[in-house]
């Protein structure tokens, strides 16, 4: 069974995070920051992660940069309110898979997640 972790600081988010993912055979993990998601990652090996940017604690890049130096090759979706240029530059240097904004566009959110558990 694909393992999916889902990060957001928003306990809204994470439950649409989880809904979205009803129709997959997934085990869903949740994390409400950087330092929570790190320790879901070292403990139960994720899939795929649906990442917040912006969080306390450890927000997502430094999440993205701890998984880049770590070589983890755990397929990362960013969903988040920032979609600046920037932002996109930052994330592709990261090596992530796709950015989504809030709120998400379901049928691309849906077939790029199709795509990346293909993948793991």
């Amino acid at each position: 069974m694909t393992k999916v972790l889902i990060v957001d600081d928003a306990c809204e988010a994470r439950l649409i995070g989880k809904y979205l993912l009803r129709p997959y055979n997934v085990e869903v993990f949740e994390a409400s920051n950087g330092k929570e998601a790190w320790a879901v990652i070292i403990r139960e090996k994720p899939d795929v992660i649906l990442l917040d940017l912006k969080m306390p604690l450890m927000d997502g890049f430094e999440v993205l940069q701890e998984l880049h130096s770590e070589a983890f090759q755990i397929p990362v979706i960013v969903i988040t309110s920032d979609t600046s240029n920037e932002v996109h530059k930052l994330c592709q240097a990261l090596g992530v898979l796709g950015i989504f904004s809030k709120p998400v566009n379901l049928k691309g959110f849906h077939s790029t997640f199709s795509n990346v558990c293909q993948l793991s």
